[in-house]
């Protein structure tokens, strides 16, 4: 209802209607809000759905490569569209329409930048693994799986870490890194030994 209310008042109607299309649902109407975008304020608001809930303007500023005058312009379009509240989506379904409105070319060389953005700020492994993961570069994303295993290991979240060994293991073995991926085999059987002992 919020949305339908949104796109009313950008289009100046004093009538509150409901989409025409009756699949179209409230995902049409945030469609026609970022249609309605300059292409810089369209990509900044891209960056910051790839980067998710915990981005700065910092991040998206160099996740797009840009400059922050840039940024903070193409953000002051997106407050103004009500697509943002700050730094942060106005609704979920905002971001999630912006996720799936974003060509996947587009995603993925997004989804790779912000690995290596957040990477060079300190980013916990996990999250810089899964933008690798999203970027379609499995052999960037093993090393730090295998960091998001130690870490969860050294933490005794034996289960988190299993997963992330075992998707560090799948990386490697894709990329052809066959001795890597052996390697990822043995702090697996490492890691059951662990838990075993942790159990007993």
């Amino acid at each position: 209802m919020l949305e339908t209310v949104k796109n009313m008042y950008e289009r100046g109607s004093s009538e509150v209607k409901p989409p025409v299309e009756a699949d179209s649902g409230i995902a049409s109407l945030i469609e026609e809000r970022l249609a309605r975008l300059s292409p810089n304020a369209l990509q900044a608001a891209r960056a910051a759905a790839v980067l998710r809930r915990d981005f700065t303007l910092e991040l998206v500023t160099q996740t797009l490569g840009t400059s922050l005058l840039d940024t903070v312009t193409a953000w002051e379009e997106l407050e103004e569209a009500q697509i943002v509240s700050g730094e942060a989506f106005s609704h979920d379904l905002v971001l999630e329409t912006v996720l799936v409105q974003t060509p996947p070319t587009v995603r993925r060389v997004l989804h790779r930048s912000a690995a290596r953005v957040l990477a060079a700020a300190g980013g916990h492994p996990a999250r810089v693994a899964a933008h690798w993961e999203d970027g379609d570069d499995l052999r960037q994303a093993a090393p730090w799986l295998v960091k998001a295993g130690e870490a969860a290991s050294n933490n005794l979240r034996f289960s988190e870490a299993r997963e992330f060994y075992s998707r560090a293991e799948f990386a490697l073995t894709h990329a052809g890194d066959l001795s890597g991926a052996a390697g990822v085999r043995q702090s697996l059987e490492v890691l059951a030994d662990r838990a075993a002992k942790a159990a007993s």
